[in-house]
C-alpha cells in the first residue's frame, strides 16, 4: 500500500512536471495606444499561453518592460497575475500600462522614416518556482509607437496654433481699445474747440 501510494506521488509529480514543461507562449499581442495626451498614453494588450501538459498549470505570474527600441528608454513596466491553465487550453492575459513619456526631437524626427519609432515589450512568464528548478518562458515583441507620435504632434499643433489664435486676438483687442480711446479723445478735442 505505501509502495503504491510512493508510485502515485511520483508519477503525479512527474506528470505535473511534464505539464509545466509544455506551457508555451502562443503569441504576445499590443492592441491600443490610447489615451493619448501631453504627457503619455497608455497601451494595452495580451499574452497567450497555451498548456499541452497532461495537468492544470498555475501560471505565477508575467513581468514586462516596454522601452523604446531606438534608445532603450525605458517607458513602463507591469505584472500580469497569473491563474491556473487546464490541460489542452489556450488562455488570454491582458496588460494595460500608463506610460509617461514625451518623444524627444530624435523620436519626432524618426517620424520622417515609417516604422523607425518602435518599442519594445519584453519580459517572461514565470510559470513555476519549484526551488531546485524553474519553469519560466521569456517574450519579446517591437511595435510601432508612430502612431502615438503622430497625435502628440497634432495636439501639441493645436495647442501652439489656440496660443497664437488668442495672442493675436488679445492683441486686436487691446489695438481696438487703443483706437477707441484716442477716437474718444479726438472727438472731445474737436468739441472744446
Amino acid at each position: 500500500l505505501i509502495i503504491v501510494f510512493i508510485l502515485i506521488v511520483i508519477l503525479g509529480g512527474g506528470a505535473y512536471l511534464y505539464s509545466l514543461s509544455q506551457v508555451t507562449l502562443q503569441d504576445v499581442r499590443v492592441h491600443s495606444l490610447s489615451k493619448v495626451s501631453l504627457s503619455g498614453f497608455t497601451v494595452s494588450g495580451e499574452v497567450e499561453l497555451y498548456n499541452g501538459g497532461f495537468l492544470p498549470v498555475k501560471i505565477n505570474q508575467i513581468i514586462y518592460d516596454i522601452n523604446l527600441v531606438q534608445n532603450t528608454q525605458h517607458l513602463t513596466n507591469g505584472i500580469i497575475v497569473g491563474d491556473w491553465i487546464s490541460s489542452g487550453e489556450t488562455k488570454r492575459f491582458s496588460y494595460q500600462s500608463d506610460v509617461r513619456w514625451v518623444p524627444s526631437s530624435d523620436v519626432a524626427w524618426g517620424l520622417l522614416t515609417p516604422g523607425a519609432t518602435l518599442a519594445e515589450i519584453k519580459g517572461k512568464v514565470l510559470v513555476a518556482d519549484l526551488k531546485f528548478t524553474t519553469f519560466e518562458i521569456p517574450f519579446s515583441k517591437n511595435f510601432d509607437i508612430e502612431v502615438y507620435i503622430r497625435q502628440f504632434a497634432q495636439k501639441r499643433i493645436e495647442e501652439t496654433v489656440q496660443k497664437i489664435s488668442n495672442t493675436v486676438n488679445q492683441v486686436a483687442e487691446s489695438f481696438k481699445e487703443e483706437l477707441g480711446d484716442r477716437h474718444i479723445i479726438a472727438e472731445e478735442n474737436k468739441r472744446k474747440s
